[in-house]
């Protein structure tokens, strides 16, 4: 008997709570966490598509940037971007989403259309995009020169001549003791 009135006091004092102010706050904190939760499993879930689909995001990106969003970059870097051969493609937009990450940005976000809404955020993006292109650029010629360099250094002039190996003189190995011993009882 006594477990049952505990029941029934824990019931009321349960429904009391639920109608009263303290019970709206903690349904408003709920859908809050809710809303916080499902923001946090979309990130995560575009994460993890990013990460096992970077083939086909730099297919996406450039057939993007060739396509509906033409009209956002410059002429030189659609040019730039479409002479990529799929190896360079992959390792810019690779690249490109680890520097959009750091800035705070999403390259399958601006894709998807998601900047649609504030276009002078989307602006500054695709700026962030063509500057980072550039410095890409530079970067990439620059390490391709300085390895040249390095490849001409190592090499040996043309016309040069090697300077040849050394070989055992005639006179070392007569003066060894076995050859000494063998020469005297030939002899």
């Amino acid at each position: 008997m006594d477990l049952i009135i505990l029941i029934l006091i824990f019931g009321i004092l349960g429904y009391l709570l639920g109608i009263s102010r303290l019970g709206k706050k903690v349904d408003r904190a709920t859908g809050q966490l809710t809303q916080t939760t499902g923001k946090m499993a979309d990130g995560v879930e575009r994460r993890w598509k990013s990460l096992f689909e970077r083939s086909q995001a730099a297919d996406y990106f450039c057939a993007w940037v060739a396509g509906s969003g033409a009209g956002l970059f410059p002429a030189e870097f659609k040019t730039w971007l479409q002479s990529l051969n799929t190896t360079e493609a992959r390792a810019f937009t690779t690249a490109l989403g680890e520097y959009s990450n750091s800035l705070g940005f999403s390259l399958p976000i601006l894709v998807e259309g998601g900047l649609d809404q504030d276009p002078i955020l989307r602006q500054v993006f695709v700026e962030a995009v063509v500057v980072y292109s550039s410095a890409y650029r530079k970067a990439k010629t620059a390490r391709q020169q300085s390895e040249a360099k390095e490849a001409k250094k190592s090499a040996p002039p043309e016309g040069e001549i090697k300077p040849a190996e050394k070989s055992a003189s005639r006179r070392a190995l007569g003066s060894q003791p076995e050859a000494n011993e063998a020469a005297s009882a030939a002899a």
